[in-house]
């Protein structure tokens, strides 16, 4: 699994602490803007001298993942934590599971994000969509199809016409010709789409 990053910000908000206490006690997780989000929040929970093996109830599991009990109830319901016989919560095995939920929404986040960034670039005129290329293609490649077939006929009409033919200069042009016709292919715009 590849590290999940997080900002000073989002590490605030999930541990209740402050920016500033983020920026002192997880320097060594720092890479460029982003932090390694599983290692500051395993420094965060061995700092904060818990033991992870131990159970935990509902209030004490919400106020250690800086979520409201009814998110801890909600996470539960859907088998993203599990409780045991007693009501409690095993703060190891869930807090891995936690993480693990996080991940996955960092995950699609990040997708999500790449998405609408391939979709502006369409709408800015930087990529065109598939079909758009194909159509083009067809229709050029049906031209020049077209322009070949009609080649010979040309050159025949030509070589009649003079009276000492230049038949290699004639065929000549008519294949510049031809390739002037391929080289029109244009995919500058997709504002007609």
């Amino acid at each position: 699994m590849g590290k999940t990053l997080a900002t000073e910000n989002i590490l605030s908000k999930d541990l209740n602490i402050s920016e500033r206490h983020v920026r002192e006690i997880f320097k060594e997780f720092k890479t460029g803007e982003y932090y390694d989000y599983r290692a500051c929040v395993q420094k965060f929970v061995r700092n904060s001298k818990l033991d992870t093996s131990e159970n935990v109830t509902q209030k004490k599991i919400s106020d250690l993942f800086g979520v409201s009990e009814k998110t801890i109830r909600n996470l539960t319901s859907e088998n993203i934590l599990e409780k045991n016989e007693k009501e409690m919560y095993n703060l190891k095995l869930n807090f891995k599971k936690y993480i693990e939920k996080i991940n996955k929404n960092n995950e699609l986040r990040e997708i999500k994000a790449e998405s609408e960034k391939m979709k502006l670039k369409i709408l800015k005129d930087e990529y065109l969509p598939v079909y758009v290329i194909t159509d083009a293609l067809k229709e050029t490649i049906f031209n020049f199809r077209n322009y070949l077939l009609g080649i010979s006929q040309k050159i025949t009409i030509e070589i009649e016409e003079k009276e000492n033919p230049n038949i290699n200069k004639i065929v000549e042009n008519r294949i510049l010709k031809a390739l002037e016709e391929l080289s029109k292919f244009d995919l500058t715009s997709n504002k007609d789409i």
